[in-house]
């Protein structure tokens, strides 16, 4: 199977093997034909909603998620509904497109009961929040507040996280500022964040660890998982592509030494971004050259497992975000083919004791 993709991939080219892919957007024949793992349902949009997405995340309620598109530079936002058999539906509700707020953007996060909406853009230094209860409207009348510049904490910003308690936020950067941490001080989300504190890069990589790339929480908020890749914009990025787990509250950490409680190393991995199951130790990692893993916080002996992988089909580069479905029965993955695909977690999760 792999030498027959590789050999259609010199025959046609990435560019025009992309073209026939979104001609024919059936991820689960393409991903039967070649071998890959077979979704078990899926979203494929040609529009502004899905355009090169990088990262996905769910709402508190499960009815929403937020995906970041760098080849739109906007944020969509769009419905979920699970139909009989565990199929899917994801319908398009609104776009937000500045190419100057959003340019490269990267990361996105509901926040405020799911009222309001935090995205960073990567090439602009910008962390904004825009406002989802107001009628459609002008992008500009729903936006809420514009943090920026790496003075402020915001340096090549790729991905934002929450706290579950809702009085702090992080964000990882891929510049220097690495780990920035921001106090929520109005849980409405009609003020900006206060930056707060950081764990910078050059730290990080006196660890081992690569520039962060992407940040979640798990359910209950202690601990915070963060994929780690090197930057090739940095050259003084001297850290490893890694998964690191970091104890934490309900308040942000301070800027003194913070080391993580766990490393897995993944060597040279292109690591994308990592997402928290909502009821297990369990989180999902992609790579955007390879597999999307699946692996488990033991908690008692301050460890990372490997419980199992998913064969994204991918062309060229493949997997980018990641998130849970609500119950955390399926694993939902964007890929560069601008697609949104359903796998089950029972298929590929192997539980040891």
């Amino acid at each position: 199977m792999e030498l027959a993709h590789d050999l259609l991939l010199r025959r046609f080219g990435q560019y025009r093997m992309r073209r026939i892919r979104q001609l024919l957007p059936y991820p689960k024949i393409w991903a039967l034909a070649f071998g890959k793992s077979i979704p078990s349902s899926s979203y494929v949009s040609r529009d502004a909603s899905l355009r090169r997405p990088e990262t996905i995340c769910l709402s508190s309620k499960g009815d929403k998620v937020v995906v970041s598109n760098t080849g739109s530079s906007g944020i969509a936002v769009l419905g979920i509904t699970n139909s009989l058999f565990g199929i899917h539906k994801i319908t398009a509700q609104e776009v937000f497109i500045d190419k100057e707020l959003y340019r490269y953007a990267h990361g996105a996060s509901f926040g405020a009961n799911d009222s309001a909406v935090i995205a960073v853009g990567e090439y602009a230094d910008t962390m904004s929040a825009f406002s989802l209860k107001e009628p459609p409207g002008e992008n500009s009348s729903r936006i809420l507040w514009v943090v920026r510049d790496p003075a402020h904490g915001l340096d090549h910003p790729a991905d934002v996280a929450i706290h579950p308690g809702g009085q702090w936020l992080a964000v990882a950067n891929r510049m220097a500022a690495g780990l920035t941490f921001f106090r929520i001080e109005d849980p409405n989300l009609q003020e900006a964040p206060n930056h707060s504190s950081q764990i910078d890069t050059p730290s990080l990589n006196l660890l081992g660890l690569g520039a962060p790339h992407g940040v979640a929480f798990s359910q209950c908020g202690t601990v915070m998982y963060v994929t780690h890749k090197p930057y090739f914009n940095n050259p003084s990025d001297t850290g490893q592509s890694a998964v690191s787990v970091f104890s934490c509250n309900s308040a942000p950490p301070d800027s003194s030494p913070w080391d993580p409680l766990a490393i897995y190393d993944c060597g040279c991995a292109e690591l994308h971004h990592v997402a928290a199951h909502p009821s297990e130790w369990l989180l999902c990692v992609t790579n955007s050259q390879g597999n999307a893993e699946i692996l488990e916080w033991c908690p008692d002996n301050a460890a990372i497992k490997q419980r199992g992988f998913i064969d994204v089909h991918r062309i060229g580069e493949g997997a980018k975000g990641v998130a849970f479905t609500n119950s955390g029965e399926h694993i939902m993955v964007t890929t560069e083919l601008n697609e949104i695909l359903f796998f089950k977690l029972s298929r590929y999760f192997r539980r040891h004791k």
